[in-house]
């Protein structure tokens, strides 16, 4: 459990993970800009619920196949390792990039977000 925890938390994970939310915002971008020539896209149920849900862990296990190069973790050498890294990265981008965006804020401004509230 131990080695899993630690992948997690490696750089190489959160720096994957934060390329598939480059690259989803990116697509977003450019597909809602295209689109919205024609008609708002942003209320599509499809979109909102379908495409934009799943396009992370696509574009993770995609990346992870085609990307041979990247400095993956130490045991991941086989293409299937490198696509289930590949997934789970997508599946945990966006949560990486708000917790990095979290914590940049915090650093900008000298604050704590996070709060207890305790009553």
């Amino acid at each position: 459990m131990d080695n899993v925890i630690t992948i997690l938390l490696s750089w190489q994970f959160v720096s994957f993970s934060l390329a598939i939310s480059a690259i989803l915002f990116v697509i977003k971008t450019v597909v809602e800009y295209i689109v919205s020539l024609w008609k708002p896209i942003q209320e599509s149920k499809l979109w909102k619920e379908l495409f934009l849900p799943i396009l992370p862990v696509i574009i993770g296990s995609v990346g992870a196949a085609l990307l041979s190069s990247f400095p993956y973790p130490e045991n991941l050498t086989t293409v299937s390792a490198r696509l289930v890294f590949g997934l789970i990265a997508g599946l945990f981008s966006g949560l990486i990039y708000r917790i990095i965006k979290a914590l940049v804020i915090q650093k900008a401004l000298g604050t704590t977000v996070i709060t207890n509230e305790e009553k």
